[in-house]
């Protein structure tokens, strides 16, 4: 009896230790693929990013007349600053940015968590600063 008891007790302690498991990754994978918050780099063409909980971008949608794809950079799955500096670089060079278009670039963030969305446009606008430095710098 006490062996069958002690059997048991285990059986609840593992079922218990992957149901937990399974749950805390189900959760985390809920988080990546839900949208969270949208980004829109607002230039000459707009330029749309849906971002999930983690600041990775979900979806990349531009709003132009001229049908300026940005399918090639492959922008999905990256961190928003690093696909926002590919952005800005690719707009560079095609010819879509001004040469004084560091005070033209506008970020604008909308989501549920109304903190984590200034946070996440103050260290937007600095990373793009230093970027934007680093890109007329090279020049």
């Amino acid at each position: 009896m006490k062996k069958l008891f002690i059997f048991l007790v285990r059986l609840l302690c593992y079922t218990v230790f992957f149901i937990s498991i399974f749950g805390i990754s189900a959760y985390g994978g809920y988080l990546y693929i839900i949208p969270s918050s949208y980004v829109t780099l607002n230039s000459s063409p707009s330029v749309r990013y849906t971002v999930n909980y983690y600041n990775r971008v979900l979806e990349v949608n531009t709003d132009n007349e001229d049908r300026l794809t940005l399918d090639y950079l492959k922008l999905t799955h990256k961190d928003i600053t690093d696909a926002i500096e590919l952005t800005i670089k690719e707009l560079k060079d095609s010819g879509n940015l001004p040469e004084n278009a560091d005070e033209d670039i506008i970020i604008s963030v909308s989501g549920k968590d109304e903190d984590k969305a200034n946070l996440l446009i103050e260290k937007l606008n600095h990373e793009i600063r230093i970027s934007y430095s680093k890109y007329e710098d090279k020049k």
